[in-house]
């Protein structure tokens, strides 16, 4: 307990630094498979010599979510809001840490923290990424643009780690759907990782098309047989959009493919170029394995490319 809470709260959690021990608070929460939650929380600390995080783990110990609350440079710290969203994948329970690992100095107040099933939130809209609306007693389907309004989220692909999802809407005419009827949305939805990146879909024809002009372009101001680094690192959300399903069986075979489609346009624009990547994606003994994140199945074999 502690007197110093976010709002004048009556308790609220308090750590302080004790013999470099972790200091962390842990909740066992039930969840809906394939759903999407968000965690909120408020925090400020004093002195604090290493980054909180916020993480989760499902039965298994496979994350579904590691940020670090990056510290202001003076240390110090008033009662900030922490938001973090992410996927239940096909757990039913999942435990959230919150806290600091490893040793540390400083103290660090946590408050009012809320867990909640949120839809919509980074919605994705493209070929590859369908959104159904149906009735889920007698799985009627309706019409986009028809029965409900057309469904964008408010931020139009500028994906953040939290803001308010869109609302669908009922047109004025010609909706088959009625006031107080209960439907459901199957959707795609991105959840960014590190807090403020987001993977590109590996089989999306506009990134070979960006990726092709840059590598023009950098042709065009350097010596053609200067070394390119493509940056595959720490991929946390792959194979799961239904374009990327339908090309190959696995995530590791989606990976090969994909950066043998890269290497085959680096070298068609400088072929005496070296290439060059992080290995962890592509190595089994670092991250190309089985239950990585958000990646549906198993990474194995992306070595093949």
């Amino acid at each position: 307990n502690s007197t110093q809470c976010y709002n004048g709260g009556s308790s609220c959690a308090m750590m302080v630094a004790s013999s470099g021990n972790p200091q962390r608070l842990i909740q066992k929460i039930t969840v809906t498979p394939w759903r999407t939650y968000h965690i909120r929380y408020y925090i400020k600390y004093t002195g604090l010599s290493t980054d909180p995080q916020t993480m989760v783990l499902d039965d298994k110990g496979v994350s579904r979510l590691s940020n670090t609350v990056s510290r202001s440079s003076n240390d110090q710290l008033n009662w900030t809001v922490v938001d973090e969203v992410f996927n239940s994948v096909a757990s039913t329970s999942l435990t959230l840490y919150i806290g600091v690992w490893g040793g540390h100095t400083g103290t660090m107040w946590i408050d009012d923290i809320t867990a909640e099933e949120v839809a919509l939130i980074n919605v994705l809209r493209n070929d590859g990424a369908p959104l159904r609306i149906y009735d889920p007693t007698n799985h009627v389907n309706y019409t986009e643009g028809v029965d409900v309004l057309p469904i964008t989220d408010p931020l139009s692909g500028g994906y953040s780690i939290y803001h308010t999802p869109p609302v669908p809407h009922i047109p004025a005419t010609g909706s088959r759907l009625k006031d107080g009827q209960l439907v459901a949305i199957d959707a795609y939805c991105v959840t960014p990782s590190f807090r403020y990146t987001t993977p590109a879909c590996m089989t999306e024809p506009g990134v070979f098309y960006w990726l092709e002009k840059n590598i023009h372009d950098l042709a065009n101001y350097f010596n053609r047989s200067s070394g390119l680094f493509f940056y595959y690192d720490e991929i946390r959300h792959m194979h799961s959009c239904a374009r990327c399903a339908a090309k190959t069986s696995t995530a590791g075979e989606l990976l090969a493919w994909n950066i043998q489609q890269v290497s085959d346009i680096a070298f068609s624009i400088s072929p005496d170029a070296p290439l060059y990547v992080w290995s962890d994606m592509f190595d089994p003994y670092a991250n190309a394995v089985d239950d990585y994140f958000d990646v549906e199945g198993t990474i194995a074999g992306s070595w093949v490319g």
